[in-house]
């Protein structure tokens, strides 16, 4: 299970280097991978328009969530319970960052998503 619980890490690790892209005071981190993966390193890419700092609070957000998603199944959790804080995880992330991008109203349509999450990871009593 270490190697499950290290990919996880990993995940929410880069997840969260991703997401906090979504504010100019916090995109150093990202820019700089962004930078490594366009070879040469010279400082070219930047991340600058508001779609770029919404998609890095998305993104991020659905990498955090499965990261905690596998964090959980790792743990021997079931698939109810990994569903549900794995969603909520990345609704939180992902709603945080869509709102420092300047875009409030895809929380709206988040939270459509989290409904979803929710109903599959709730609780259910036996029959």
């Amino acid at each position: 299970m270490f190697r499950f619980k290290l990919l996880a890490w990993v995940l929410i690790a880069f997840g969260l280097v991703v997401a906090l892209a979504s504010s100019p005071m916090l995109d150093a981190p990202l820019e700089l991978m962004a930078d490594l993966v366009f070879w040469p390193v010279d400082g070219g890419p930047h991340v600058t328009t508001p779609a770029e700092r919404l998609l890095a609070g998305i993104s991020g957000g659905l990498m955090l969530g499965w990261g905690v998603t596998v964090m959980v199944l790792a743990g021997g959790g079931a698939m109810p319970t990994a569903m549900l804080r794995g969603g909520v995880a990345w609704f939180v992330v992902d709603s945080i960052g869509s709102a420092v991008a300047g875009a409030p109203l895809n929380i709206a349509l988040n939270t459509g998503f989290l409904a979803l999450f929710l109903y599959a990871g709730w609780p259910r009593r036996a029959a």
